[in-house]
């Protein structure tokens, strides 16, 4: 594997000290772009996650392994038909590190991996997060920040990680990726501040009107990728992925371009009990032939 950043920027966006929870619901009841990012939070309360206004990656290409991707706009293009999602790993406890490797082989075949959210609280918990799941990774891995996630904490880990070379993106800077078979929205944070853990250093979303307005003049398949599961209007996007959820993984299924925001989850990737155990799962959405297939992977010690 190899990663060559043309244009080198920290596109990342903050964490803080790591989660003590017995799991996510538990616990929930470059450098220039991260400052960029940090100095317009700081003028709103709560932050966004996603608006036009914010700052988005320089323009340039990120290579990982022998896929090129191009990066404008807010927007990150390439040609993966293969997608993992993971999500609510509720903090860098060693059984969920260990959890995560294994799961990162079990996405092995995979082009791009999203992290929807409720990863870590904290900058050292994200680090250890991002590299016990992508380091040599073969794919870049998209972090949206959900409840736990202290934005500047997270721009923090991800440009450390860059750094080391582990191809992470900040889910703020980049807000869509567009695919030959698809279109992803990436929604960042809580639909409301009140269920935002990490307060007024997390973030929440604004009111996504104007994207699912877009979403539905897109002519390929229609997606949505949050932490927070969305209420889109009727025939607006096809698949909303989502992690925020106490509830096991949604089950192997497929689907076509037909408006119907099929709801599926990834389940959760924390390992710590929770009460009734559940194995740490991830998923993996499929393109091929104007559809979509989705499947689990779960952890196998």
């Amino acid at each position: 594997m190899r990663l060559l950043v043309v244009v080198l920027a920290a596109v990342g966006c903050g964490g803080g000290s790591s989660s003590t929870a017995s799991g996510p619901m538990g616990k929930r009841v470059g450098p220039a772009l991260a400052g960029a990012l940090g100095a317009a939070d700081h003028l709103v309360a709560p932050q966004r996650c996603a608006a036009p206004d914010l700052p988005a990656a320089p323009d340039g290409e990120l290579v990982v392994g022998k896929a090129t991707w191009k990066l404008a706009n807010h927007t990150l293009r390439g040609t993966a038909t293969r997608i993992g999602v993971i999500a609510d790993a509720g903090g860098a406890a060693p059984a969920t590190l260990a959890a995560l490797g294994r799961l990162r082989a079990r996405l092995a075949k995979v082009e791009l991996v999203i992290a929807l959210g409720g990863m870590a609280d904290t900058e050292p918990a994200l680090g250890a997060i991002l590299e016990a799941f992508a380091a040599h990774a073969p794919w870049p891995v998209i972090v949206i920040p959900g409840d736990l996630e202290r934005v500047d904490d997270l721009a923090r880990a991800i440009a450390a990680a860059r750094a080391k070379g582990i191809p992470a993106i900040d889910g703020r800077a980049i807000q869509r990726v567009e695919l030959a078979g698809a279109t992803i929205a990436l929604v960042g944070g809580g639909a409301v501040a009140e269920r935002v853990v990490a307060g007024s250093d997390g973030c929440t979303f604004a009111d996504p009107a104007a994207m699912f307005a877009e979403l539905a003049a897109v002519p390929t398949l229609r997606i949505t990728a949050s932490w927070e599961p969305l209420a889109p209007p009727t025939d607006a996007i096809d698949v909303a992925v989502f992690g925020a959820t106490d509830g096991p993984a949604t089950p192997g299924r497929d689907g076509k371009r037909d408006g119907r925001a099929a709801a599926l989850s990834p389940g959760s990737a924390d390992a710590t009990s929770r009460g009734e155990h559940r194995a740490p799962t991830a998923g993996i959405l499929e393109l091929a032939d104007g559809g979509w297939t989705w499947r689990v992977v779960a952890d196998t010690p």
